[in-house]
């Protein structure tokens, strides 16, 4: 079917050109007070951008009355096509203590006193500032939809992370790690997902999408005569 926003036509009325054309299924129609071709077409395009604009506007304004816990859900629906599954999954968990702290609030009435609260209770809480930072990160994602980050960018800056990354671990702390891991049957799968990084350099993210099915099968047996 033929998007709508693309039906636009020029029509000669008398000595005067007229436009008609759609945009999100509303229909415009008007004169463009010109007898020339080409400053009509000029004007067209200047109204077609101008409702565009207006259009998007109201959508944004829509979203920004909506609440929190109401707007997330519609901003995961829209970032749906746009994300595999585990990234949605992680924006989805990245939600859920924004949902709790701003529930019952709407998006136009969030504040940067607001979103540093909830920074400051994360911290308090004692959650490293990356985390944090990737939770304000989705918060101002929403917020920008509803064309409010201007406003509050100013005082939001991310928080300062540690640049450490950490050490290689020796053959005696892996093998103490592994020793501890298999003395408890409650911690199999954190053994084996241990030995899978141990043995392969596989990363969190590729050994947490693995499956058991994805095991090789078990070599058929060999009978002899």
């Amino acid at each position: 079917m033929k998007n709508e926003e693309s039906i636009m036509a020029l029509k000669k009325r008398g000595k005067t050109w007229h436009t008609h054309f759609f945009v999100d299924g509303q229909r415009f129609r008007q004169s463009l007070e010109t007898s020339d071709w080409r400053e009509a077409q000029a004007k067209e395009k200047v109204l077609i951008a101008a409702a565009k604009a207006e259009r998007l506007n109201a959508s944004s304004e829509n979203f920004a009355r909506l609440t929190f816990e109401d707007a997330a859900q519609k901003y995961l629906l829209g970032r749906s096509p746009e994300l595999s599954k585990s990234s949605q999954q992680k924006e989805r968990q990245l939600l859920v203590k924004p949902r709790e702290y701003f529930r019952g609030k709407r998006l136009r009435n969030i504040e940067a006193e607001d979103i540093l609260g909830f920074r400051q209770g994360r911290t308090a809480a004692g959650v490293g500032p990356a985390i944090i930072n990737t939770g304000v990160g989705v918060i101002r994602r929403m917020v920008k939809r509803a064309k409010r980050w201007g406003a509050l960018a100013e005082d939001i800056k991310p928080l300062r992370e540690p640049r450490s990354i950490g050490r290689a671990m020796s053959l005696e702390d892996k093998l103490r790690l592994l020793n501890a891991a298999g003395s408890n049957p409650n911690w199999e799968n954190a053994r084996l997902a241990m030995t899978l990084a141990l043995c392969t350099t596989m990363r969190g993210v590729e050994i947490k999408n693995l499956r058991w099915r994805d095991r090789f099968p078990p070599p058929e047996s060999h009978h002899t005569t």
